[in-house]
């Protein structure tokens, strides 16, 4: 079990809330979803545009994933970062806002956030490179510059798959971010 990033270039029309008996694919929203879905009602939509799937990950490896990226483009450990003041939608949010607070196992996000969060992975991508090899220990986090720390290093294997994942994110947000949709299942 795990969760999988799914894009749709184009959403489709509302449905209704409840679930359709129609024969074209849908896209559930949840109601736990709505302050990512830009303005878009929770229920079931038609799937319409090209469908693109991406990274799968274990719910342990996405929430160490997800762990990773706060701390590194954030400087804050995500503990910190769930308890702090961060989860009100706004233009000053901290970078990956949206993903970082979503659920590890459903959520939906409407395009403007796609559009907002697929720009952040773009102005962030060289700072995630630095710091994908390292070990954030709570010492380095709050270090803008840190490239090795106490807390040492990761091997190459999961820093390259911290990139890949990055980078398949970005592409997944990118293609949802123009009347799309990018959801978890």
């Amino acid at each position: 079990m795990g969760v999988t990033f799914v894009a749709v270039s184009r959403a489709g029309r509302f449905l209704g809330p409840n679930e359709p008996g129609l024969e074209q694919p849908a896209v559930y929203v949840t109601w736990a979803d709505r302050r990512h879905l830009d303005g878009r009602l929770p229920g079931f939509y038609a799937r319409e545009g090209e469908r693109r799937e991406g990274p799968g990950f274990g719910y342990h490896g996405y929430h160490q994933w997800r762990a990773w990226l706060c701390a590194a483009v954030n400087h804050e450990a995500i503990q910190t970062y769930w308890e702090g003041e961060h989860d009100n939608p706004s233009p000053d949010q901290p970078a990956f806002a949206a993903l970082i607070w979503s659920s590890d196992c459903e959520g939906a996000f409407g395009d403007r956030t796609c559009a907002r969060l697929a720009s952040e992975f773009v102005a962030h991508r060289s700072l995630a490179a630095r710091r994908a090899t390292i070990v954030l220990t709570d010492e380095a986090v709050a270090d803008d510059e840190a490239e090795e720390v106490t807390g040492g290093t990761v091997d190459q294997e999961t820093a390259a798959w911290r990139l890949d994942r990055y980078d398949e994110l970005a592409a997944l947000f990118a293609h949802g971010a123009d009347d799309g949709w990018v959801y978890l299942v």
